[in-house]
């Protein structure tokens, strides 16, 4: 097994029932490409070992992904986490820490039966009760983010405050510091960990936001940008894949196409997208 050229950054947000929902797999499809993983003999890994392959401080193998879920979504911990345990699969997990509420860790799939899992919205749904006041409950809450945590194969990171596109909503870079320093410090105080990395909603930011993000001490910053992750590759910036397709013919095809900058430059280049 050779050294990797380059290490593919994966983007998820649902796993639940709801087949064919916006940017949703079904558990048995994410099952399905976990196996792959697995079965492929792919080592995942967390943000920290990320940064320091892309500041050129360690070597991986040619078999590295890192997997990554934003929002936080409920489904997450009912049907992910689970299947995550399942096959030993490290994730990042990047949370909206205003979504965020108290409370016991709900049931999930897989567990004793007789217990009733909670209610998973769709996409639309999820998204359109975060912006009504108490409805935080189809989040993860800070007992599960703790629970999953001490497994050792989720790391928690921030999604910012709010969720709001904070590039484009007018605000200083000093509006912009609070409300990125404040999900930082929850994260830390909540989950008794350090908080590093963000990933921006919609992937939107401007060079102010960057400034802001720093100030405060993020060390990286994610992007729903496609590209290759490689030595070189711009801190500030780092681009990921979206998992929008359940077949495996798709994921195999972007890691490789991925793992190779020539590769990846090439087709983003040339437009591929799907």
């Amino acid at each position: 097994m050779g050294r990797a050229k380059a290490v593919p950054v994966l983007l998820y947000h649902h796993v639940n029932p709801h087949r064919g929902d916006l940017v949703t797999l079904t558990p048995g499809e994410f099952e399905t490409q976990l196996l792959y993983l697995k079965k492929g003999q792919f080592r995942t890994i967390f943000l920290d070992e990320l940064v320091r392959f892309l500041k050129g401080e360690i070597a991986l193998s040619s078999r590295t992904v890192a997997l990554t879920f934003d929002d936080g979504y409920l489904d997450n911990w009912v049907y992910a986490f689970p299947l995550l345990l399942r096959y030993e699969i490290k994730a990042t997990l990047f949370a909206v820490t205003s979504w965020v509420e108290e409370g016991s860790a709900r049931p999930q799939a897989g567990a004793a039966r007789g217990l009733s899992l909670p209610e998973i919205p769709t996409h639309r749904e999820a998204k359109a009760r975060f912006g009504q006041r108490g409805r935080g409950g189809d989040s993860v809450n800070w007992s599960e983010l703790g629970e999953m945590v001490k497994s050792g194969l989720v790391d928690v990171q921030s999604h910012t405050h709010s969720h709001c596109p904070i590039s484009s909503q007018g605000l200083t870079v000093q509006e912009m510091e609070a409300e990125l320093k404040l999900s930082r410090d929850l994260i830390r105080q909540r989950l008794q960990g350090d908080c590093r990395y963000l990933s921006w909603p919609w992937g939107e930011f401007t060079r102010e936001a960057v400034a802001a993000a720093r100030a405060v001490g993020f060390q990286a910053l994610l992007t729903t940008r496609r590209g290759c992750s490689r030595p070189g590759t711009e801190l500030y910036g780092i681009p990921r894949i979206p998992v929008k397709r359940a077949d495996i013919g798709w994921l195999g095809s972007r890691i490789a196409i991925y793992s190779y900058p020539l590769v990846g430059d090439l087709y983003d280049l040339l437009g591929g997208r799907r």
